[in-house]
Parts: structure tokens; C-alpha cells; sequence
């Protein structure tokens, strides 16, 4: 996750351009970005479109906006990472939420993992088209020296809320 604050656009109608799977999640701490104090953005995927939360905008190319005008609305990245068996390495995740499905790529380079966006506040079904389950695995949503440490130009920290997500993991036994 990436914070700014205090942008300004000069000669583009572009503000950020995002890769399915490689793009990480932008943080507009002021609203200078997305329109919305504490607004995210990140590529665009089917199961990140809530209504009335999530928004596409033109100047976010292959991104999706999300945020609330009250600054209530939290975008994490749930890192998962360390898994066994290794043949579900390089293998697509499937996130499947109220809204939408998609497939999350592994990254090998970056992460050695799955790097996951998700809004807080909601569900999201993870599981990988393969005949073998997770047999073990270490999840990362967060962390709270990041979350609350000061930052930002308008407010020194940012206020903590509830940023819990429910996450469901089907094993076959």
C-alpha cells in the first residue's frame, strides 16, 4: 500500500494505471486522488464491485475506486505466502465475493504468494482450482504500527476503525 496526500495533475487525464496482479493498493490519505478522504484504489476485479462503495473512474486506468465520503471504508491486501503443499505454487487463486469471482495470479518475484485486495467489512471464498488443498499456509492482513503510525499532512493519524474481513478457505479432506 502506498499513501498520498496533496497530489496535483498537471496535463493527463490518467492518474494511475493498474495490472491485474501486479498493481498494489494506492491510499489517498486527503482525497486529492479519488475524490474520497481515505479513498483506495487498485486494479479493477469483479469481486471488489460493491455498489455504492466501489466505483470505476476514468482517470484510474484498469482501476477500481473505493471509498465513502465519511472516510469509513478500509482497502488491505491479505498476503498469503509460505504454502504447502509447493504444488500450488504459481497456481491462480479463485476469490469469489457477494459481487463478483475472479482469479488472483501467484507472483513469484514480488511476493512468492498471492497478494489479495479486499475491503473491509466483507466476505471473500479463496481457493485454488487444483485437486490438492491448502495443507498449510501463513496469512498477512496488516499490520497495526502501519495502520496507525502517524502520518498524513491534515490529520497526524489515521482514526482506527474495524477493518475485520471474513475469509473462508474450502479444504477437501
Amino acid at each position: 500500500t502506498t499513501r498520498w496526500e496533496r497530489t496535483e495533475w498537471y496535463n493527463t487525464f490518467r492518474y494511475t494505471t493498474n495490472r491485474w496482479g501486479r498493481s498494489g493498493i494506492y491510499w489517498d490519505l486527503d482525497g486529492s486522488m479519488t475524490g474520497y478522504k481515505n479513498g483506495f484504489v487498485t486494479w479493477d476485479t469483479p469481486y471488489l464491485r460493491y455498489p455504492g462503495i466501489c466505483e470505476h473512474q476514468s482517470k484510474h486506468y484498469n482501476g477500481i475506486v473505493c471509498g465513502a465520503s465519511d472516510g469509513s471504508v478500509r482497502m488491505r491486501r491479505v498476503w498469503i505466502r509460505n504454502i504447502q503443499p509447493w504444488q500450488l505454487d504459481g497456481k491462480n487463486l479463485s476469490v469469489v465475493s457477494s459481487v463478483g469471482h475472479d482469479y488472483v495470479p501467484y507472483t513469484w518475484r514480488d511476493l512468492e504468494g498471492w497478494g489479495v485486495p479486499v475491503v473491509s467489512g466483507k466476505a471473500y471464498d479463496m481457493r485454488i482450482e487444483d485437486p490438492n488443498d491448502f495443507q498449510s499456509k501463513t496469512l498477512e492482513y496488516g499490520h497495526k504500527p502501519y495502520m496507525v503510525e502517524e502520518h498524513g499532512w491534515e490529520s497526524p493519524k489515521t482514526t482506527p476503525i474495524n477493518e475485520s474481513v471474513e475469509l473462508s478457505f474450502n479444504f477437501t479432506d
